[in-house]
């Protein structure tokens, strides 16, 4: 099994990268909506850096374009997700990065979501 290494901290914790992983988005897909998640980021978080949250960002783009989530609703597996990022990142917290990561989904998929509330 590769060994983890540590990716940029972000909200606070060491995010890791492991083989089972979800897959970040393609560079293209990270690349083609950077402005668009800096936007999203300033608009809905009043604090905090960018590069904090940019993992989540692609965190969500990543399950976007995992065959495993293709074609289904966000709202169906949220809490599935939810699962799997506390599971493999369980310094994070979700509830500050939750828009994030479906800002990220949306923008792949194409879906709109106004924001949670929090």
């Amino acid at each position: 099994m590769p060994s983890a290494r540590p990716l940029r901290a972000a909200v606070g914790c060491k995010y890791t990268r492991s083989a089972n992983a979800v897959p970040p988005a393609s560079p293209l897909t990270a690349s083609a909506y950077e402005a668009d998640y800096r936007k999203h980021f300033a608009a809905t978080y009043p604090v905090g850096d960018y590069e904090d949250y940019a993992p989540a960002y692609r965190y969500g783009s990543g399950i976007a374009e995992d065959a495993r989530y293709r074609g289904r609703n966000y709202s169906d597996i949220e809490g599935e997700l939810r699962a799997d990022y506390t599971r493999r990142y369980p310094d994070s917290a979700w509830e500050r990065v939750k828009d994030s990561i479906r800002y990220g989904w949306d923008k792949v998929t194409g879906h709109t979501h106004s924001a949670s509330t929090r």
